[in-house]
């Protein structure tokens, strides 16, 4: 009998080597069922390599671990509240890239870095900024010492661009710990 971990590693090297599945590569999915209580899915998955459409359902089931129905061609995705198409697929993403990925570089457009670090680098750039500035011994003024509070702000946001420029940002080979965000998602 195949291991659970051998059927996923075969699933991801068939949908990287077969299918091209790869960084910023998009997975279509379509809702084929819900089940009655509405707390299940069967979602199909697609993709597409060399100009034509592939159906990759089943090798996307095993890669997450999850049950595949035949009768309607999906996966069975249990769950609601929220979009369980994006959960599959993020879970895909998380599952070829388990380790995280490297960041393109680039800011805008199509082939945007797909992390969600990049949201979250301005807050993480001002405690930062704050720190350094507490350390050196220059803490933030109170708001009704207009001079003092704009001369400090000035200064904490210089050192926010600094530390986005040089540490954070959309820096090619940046680490971004989280896979989950490497494929794109689109519907059908």
């Amino acid at each position: 009998m195949t291991n659970k971990n051998d059927k996923r590693a075969d699933a991801v090297e068939r949908l990287r080597k077969a299918y091209g599945v790869n960084a910023a590569t998009t997975v279509y999915t379509t809702v084929k069922h819900v089940s009655r209580s509405g707390m299940s899915r069967t979602i199909a998955a697609y993709v597409v390599h060399k100009g034509n459409v592939h159906d990759v359902s089943y090798l996307v089931a095993d890669a997450i671990g999850a049950r595949f129905d035949r009768d309607r061609g999906g996966v069975v995705m249990g769950g609601c509240g929220m979009d369980m198409t994006f959960a599959m697929v993020y879970n895909l993403s998380r599952t070829m890239w388990p380790n995280g990925h490297k960041c393109n570089g680039i800011d805008t457009g199509k082939h945007r870095c797909p992390s969600n670090d990049h949201a979250n680098d301005y807050g993480q750039a001002a405690r930062q900024a704050d720190a350094e500035l507490a350390e050196i011994g220059i803490e933030e003024p109170r708001r009704d010492e207009d001079a003092a509070y704009q001369a400090w702000f000035g200064i904490r946001r210089q050192n926010i661009e600094r530390i986005l420029d040089e540490e954070l940002g959309y820096r090619k080979g940046r680490k971004h710990a989280d896979g989950g965000y490497v494929l794109n998602r689109g519907s059908l």
